[in-house]
């Protein structure tokens, strides 16, 4: 048998050669793909590949074919090989031979430090889980500098560490040979506002910054934070905070050094004072936020406009229609003062509220409607207190309207009679409002036109798409033939649906487009965050298989799969990957602790005291099985003094062993 073996190299540059080599332009006979030791790889990687036997060889779909196999990650280096497998020298057959360099794989993480404390902090921290391919000389020196950075930010100085990566067995190894804690000898402030120092300490002893503690400077921007959003509530709304870290004797002292800026008060008084708004703004920090002031504000005599506006929403909301606001900003030693008055005039209220026209709805559903359909106006309590708010009134007509369109009445309209009640007084503005309601006809659901798709997937769903036209019936059924199509593996499907009145016949024709994008298959599966369970506990649950198509209830029972090994606090999924026929599937899961200790007991008047304790190990050697020891022991009061009840048959001791996806549980 004649062979012929050409390098990569020569496959991407054949198109410069002088002669057209022998495989161009042949149709394949024959497609294998192995790694470096003539095996087959895990996973049926052939149903990814865009070369496929009894197609003509097209270099660009190899081309693609070698990017696709090397975005997954799990092969260092990959390799084509076109042979001519005939037994004689006159007709070539084509065979396709992909060869896989498979990448080194992390079977375990040993972490070696004199300090517990430190050696179980960076296990926590480190971004890597077994089974997932490892690259020495990439992830090396990311991960020394990763672990020096988390432990700086933590509070550890003068690092000193060691790692390494066994390519035969998969171990990473880490040497924490020094880690100099850091410790917070002392607190001082700066020029802090006046009456703000104990609610600073405060802050800063939430942030973990106290003195005889570990300081973890992680947490100096987040107390910044913090201290600027105090000074800000008191009226420090131009206040800096810079924390300086000093090295002293026996540990590390914070400086934080203020700079306060121009403090800014508000004094507005409300006429008449007895209303809901003066008792809603009483401190500095309500009328913060009322005006919009933040951190870092300058105030000018250019801000008087906006803050007037501000207010004026405000009063309008509460139904002072002809509000007066006056405002201005004057110095004062220690900053700025914003001070004004708002004469209120009289309020608008509902007296009455009266509708006619309407038989599809009660004048009580109606006025359900205004109340629970638009929160805003359950804010404003505007049907308990009637407070007659226009902008809230308008958003009630249009929640009418609304219902009336859910229920297919496309044309109904509403005119408001609006009388000023001889109740008024000049206080309070009384209104009776009378609704007039034409509610005119229900359309119906014409003809329904669907363009693109598949036939046999659509059709059984047009038969229910008749009758009253209902805007959410014609959602839902939206939602179902999107859905029929993306748990086929269509996951970037689209279902659109234009709608075309027809007011002479009260119709809706309905024109459904159809786009149902690519197959999406699964091209490798990512996992992170296993620092116990071993990866090949994890694919049996799983049970994926590589080129598969990817649905909504894949991603879903995979989900629920891997909650129910009981070891985990949390999963989550994502797909990952440019090509929009392919993706990775990336998990993250989020392990529980491996040990749990319970104690608990029981009292009874005839029987004594009873104690249990009970010891688990959830995650027995990384194959996501339970192993628990439970002790119950019996007291009694005997003559004068508790002793162990040993008349009674409360005693117990006991172990479990739980094996899931075991013949024997």
């Amino acid at each position: 048998m004649g062979t012929g073996l050409i390098s990569i190299l020569a496959v991407l540059n054949s198109a410069h050669a002088l002669e057209e080599p022998w495989y161009l332009s042949r149709i394949v006979d024959g497609i294998s793909v192995v790694n470096d030791e003539g095996f087959v790889p895990q996973g049926d990687l052939h149903t990814l590949l865009a070369t496929q036997v009894g197609e003509e060889l097209a270099l660009d779909k190899v081309r693609s074919d070698l990017t696709m196999l090397y975005t997954m990650g799990s092969f260092a280096e990959i390799e084509v090989d076109f042979l001519n497998e005939s037994w004689d020298e006159q007709e070539p057959i084509l065979h396709v031979r992909f060869r896989l360099t498979e990448s080194p794989i992390l079977t375990s993480i040993e972490v070696d430090a004199p300090d517990r404390n430190v050696r179980n902090f960076v296990r926590q921290q480190l971004p890597f889980s077994k089974g997932q391919v490892f690259h020495p000389s990439i992830e090396l020196p990311r991960l020394e500098l990763f672990v020096l950075e988390r432990l700086s930010f933590e509070g550890w100085t003068d690092v000193e560490m060691i790692s390494k990566f066994d390519d035969d067995t998969g171990v990473l190894r880490i040497e924490i040979g020094q880690a100099v804690l850091n410790i917070c000898s002392d607190v001082v402030f700066v020029n802090i506002p006046d009456g703000l120092k104990r609610k600073s300490k405060r802050i800063l002893k939430e942030k973990g910054i106290q003195v005889g503690e570990r300081l973890p400077l992680r947490n100096i921007q987040s107390a910044r934070n913090e201290l600027l959003r105090l000074f800000r509530d008191n009226g420090w709304v131009n206040a800096n905070a810079r924390f300086v870290v000093q090295p002293t004797s026996n540990g590390q002292a914070i400086h934080v050094l203020v700079e306060q800026g121009k403090h800014i008060d508000v004094s507005i008084d409300f006429f008449p004072k007895q209303n809901r708004l003066s008792k809603r703004f009483r401190n500095t920090k309500d009328y913060l936020d009322l005006l919009d002031i933040f951190d870092g504000d300058s105030l000018s005599e250019r801000d008087i406009p906006r803050f007037t506006e501000a207010i004026l929403d405000q009063v309008v909301e509460d139904g002072y229609w002809n509000a007066d606001v006056q405002l201005q900003i004057l110095d004062q030693p220690s900053g700025l003062l914003v001070q004004g008055y708002v004469i209120l005039g009289p309020q608008h209220r509902i007296h009455q509220l009266t509708m006619s026209g309407h038989t599809i709805f009660t004048e009580e559903e109606l006025k359900s409607t205004i109340s629970y359909e638009r929160p805003k106006l359950v804010e404003s309590r505007f049907l308990s207190s009637m407070i007659y708010d226009r902008s809230d009134w308008q958003e009630a007509l249009e929640a009418i309207e609304q219902a009336y369109y859910a229920q297919g009445y496309l044309n109904t309209s509403i005119e408001v009679m609006d009388t000023l009640s001889e109740f008024s007084t000049q206080g309070k503005q009384l209104h009776g409002l009378h609704l007039v309601i034409d509610e005119q006809e229900q359309f119906q659901i014409g003809q329904v036109r669907v363009q693109g798709g598949f036939e046999e997937v659509t059709e059984p769903f047009l038969e229910t798409l008749t009758g009253p036209f209902l805007p959410k019936v014609v959602e839902e059924w939206r939602s179902e033939v999107l859905s029929a199509y993306r748990e086929r593996g269509f996951l970037n499907a689209s279902v659109q649906i234009q709608q075309r009145q027809i007011p002479q016949k009260e119709l809706i024709d309905l024109e459904v487009e159809i786009d149902v994008g690519n197959l999406v298959l699964l091209r490798n599966v990512g996992l992170r965050g296993n620092r116990l369970t071993k990866r090949s506990v994890i694919d049996e649950t799983l049970n994926l298989s590589i080129g598969q198509p990817i649905t909504p209830s894949l991603l879903e029972d995979a989900r629920n799969d891997l909650n129910q090994l009981n070891v985990f606090q949390g999963v989550s999924l994502s797909l990952q990957g440019e090509d929009p026929t392919k993706q990775d599937l990336l998990i993250v899961v989020d392990e529980d602790e491996q040990w749990a200790v319970r104690t608990g007991g029981a009292v009874a008047s005839d029987l004594g005291a009873l104690a249990i304790a009970s010891i688990t190990n959830r995650n027995v050697q990384g194959l996501a099985r339970q192993a628990t020891l439970l002790g119950q022991f019996g007291y009694a009061w005997m003559d004068d003094s508790w002793a162990f009840d040993s008349s009674e048959p409360i005693w117990r001791l006991a172990t479990t062993y739980t094996a899931p996806r075991t013949p024997l549980y």
